[in-house]
């Protein structure tokens, strides 16, 4: 098993980019892949059947069947696409999900597809075959899930608050918010959102912010010709030294090293997705 081919897609609105996300396109016998859409709205057509796509949406699409999106144009989609080829033991958990049209995931799990993405196009075939079982891991308790009747997406109660607060971050990972402006949003005091965010998410609610702004940085380094200076003020940071900083603190590597080694990776126009 293998993954072929990993991207993470911000706001997806440049014409280029478009033209080739939005393409009808299959893949090889025993393959798959993956889409899962993290904010905007649109379509996905697999085969004869048309889905509606949002947030949270994950679709499993069988490499044999041809597929394509079409993003709303005032609402640009953010998405992560994987492809993997599989081995025969593992048809399936893949034919198996592959039929059951979308599934509703937890927002939590983007940081998942994160390291699955990271590790999946790294020249290190050990990273590469970690990034195969953690995606097989996830397909499996997500079908296991599936068959239990249960709801992978726990929105209720005061959940809707920590969706509402997901929400507003998303929304604001170009500009700088602090802990009480989420908390006053949400209608929360500070401390009890601390609370939910490490029961339901383990970590804090501001490191969870700076994970999203670092999910930004990456895909503009890999797939923009901006100078880190640049990517650092379109982030609100107070200046690039810092946002090094924090980028190797959370990253593990500077800024750029890691646009030197997956730049031309994750080439919007090279991919396979």
């Amino acid at each position: 098993m293998d993954i072929k081919d990993a991207v993470y897609v911000l706001q997806l609105h440049e014409e280029e980019a478009i033209v080739h996300h939005q393409r009808l396109h299959k893949h090889s016998k025993n393959s798959f892949e993956l889409h899962f859409f993290l904010e905007g709205s649109g379509k996905l057509r697999i085969g004869k059947t048309t889905y509606s796509i949002g947030k949270g949406s994950l679709f499993i699409i069988d490499g044999n069947i041809e597929h394509k999106i079409t993003a709303d144009k005032d609402n640009a989609i953010t998405y992560y696409a994987i492809l993997m080829e599989y081995e025969d033991r593992d048809a399936a958990i893949i034919d198996s999900l592959s039929n059951k049209g979308s599934f509703k995931i937890d927002s939590k799990q983007r940081f998942l597809f994160e390291e699955i993405k990271d590790k999946g196009v790294s020249k290190s075939p050990e990273l590469r075959m970690s990034a195969c079982y953690q995606l097989l891991s996830f397909l499996y308790a997500l079908d296991f899930d599936y068959q239990k009747k249960s709801s992978i997406d726990n929105s209720k109660g005061s959940n809707i608050a920590l969706l509402k607060a997901n929400n507003y971050m998303e929304r604001h990972v170009f500009d700088y918010i602090s802990l009480d402006d989420i908390a006053e949003y949400v209608h929360l005091d500070p401390s009890y959102l601390i609370r939910l965010f490490s029961q339901t998410f383990h970590t804090s609610p501001m490191k969870f912010y700076f994970n999203l702004k670092m999910e930004a940085a990456k895909n503009l380094l890999a797939t923009s010709t901006l100078s880190i200076k640049e990517i650092a003020a379109k982030l609100s940071f107070c200046n690039e030294f810092y946002f090094s900083k924090r980028f190797k603190e959370i990253v593990g590597q500077p800024p750029s090293k890691y646009r030197k080694t997956h730049l031309q990776l994750l080439d919007s126009k090279k991919t396979d997705i």
